[in-house]
């Protein structure tokens, strides 16, 4: 929670809103906050509340009162809480996560990349990250190209998981487990990938970062049909991909066909890295026009 004082308007909370048992938490500064005719601002970072109606978020709605401020991660997400809670589309915004990028990512160049030689996984090593499925990938795509490289990157979060991970990153030489990696070395990892796979099941997830991180390197990305990432498009460079049982089947037909068509993969590759450049500066920009609202007080004005 942050409070932020200006001259024309005393005092604005912002809060990060929590998404368990801490929105109890929420609550009792919610209610402090109107108590003392403080103004709201919450910033939502969970899909928990927004795949279905959730008791304490309507609770969290009610505590904030009607003239509060909500921030969504992107227009679907701002659609469905909307919804879900009777919010007023007008008392709402959208701020990506993709501001979020690390200078390193930012930073980066979409090099031209021609063709696909290697795919890549990065994130937790967990089931509901989709690990296994990316497994499974892997295995259905050597069959057809047996040179194609693979790289895994991310911390242990299920020992049998990481187990077959690092299994496979021993007896194939193709095949490399970068441990967890950040910052440079995440750099150096999406150096070496063409493809990055995002078969998350994770239920509650929102807007991914690392979907930007690769699109920041021109990597087109396969994705299930998760949180904001569902509402992308192909012209993106995201591939979202409907389904989860038979999501490894349907990513090795989208990267066989780039196999086969180099010029559709480098399409989608540029495509990739102007949408990231596109969508940070839109979401720098918001940003800024936000905090230079707040600091002047007039973020409340006409809502």
């Amino acid at each position: 929670m942050t409070l932020i004082r200006s001259q024309r308007l005393p005092r604005v909370v912002y809060l990060g809103a929590s998404a368990g048992l801490g929105r109890i938490y929420d609550v009792a500064i919610l209610m402090v906050a109107r108590l003392r005719r403080t103004q709201v601002v919450i910033h939502h970072h969970s899909y928990r509340y927004i795949n279905a109606r959730d008791f304490l978020e309507a609770v969290v709605v009610r505590a904030a009162g009607g003239d509060a401020l909500h921030i969504l991660l992107c227009e679907h997400m701002r659609a469905r809480y909307c919804q879900q809670y009777a919010v007023d589309h007008r008392r709402t915004t959208v701020l990506s996560s993709v501001m979020l990028a690390e200078r390193e990512i930012r930073a980066m160049g979409g090099r031209l990349r021609g063709r696909v030689g290697a795919v890549g996984y990065l994130g937790p090593l967990s089931a509901e990250k989709g690990i296994w499925d990316f497994l499974a990938l892997v295995t259905t795509l050597r069959a057809g190209s047996p040179h194609l490289l693979v790289h895994i990157a991310g911390p242990s979060a299920d020992a049998a998981a990481t187990a077959a991970v690092v299994q496979l990153a021993t007896r194939d030489p193709l095949t490399r487990y970068w441990g967890a990696a950040y910052r440079a070395d995440k750099v150096r990892f999406l150096d070496c990938v063409d493809v990055l796979i995002f078969p998350s099941r994770y239920r509650h997830e929102a807007e991914p970062l690392v979907v930007y991180e690769a699109l920041a390197a021109g990597i087109p990305v396969i994705a299930t049909q998760v949180g904001c990432v569902r509402a992308l498009e192909a012209a993106s460079g995201v591939f979202v991909l409907a389904g989860t049982a038979d999501f490894p089947a349907k990513a090795a037909d989208v990267v066989a066909g780039w196999l086969r068509d180099p010029a559709a993969y480098a399409a989608a590759s540029a495509a990739a890295r102007q949408h990231f450049v596109n969508h940070l500066e839109l979401s720098d920009d918001e940003a800024a026009r936000l905090l230079a609202r707040l600091a002047a007080g007039e973020i409340f004005k006409g809502l």
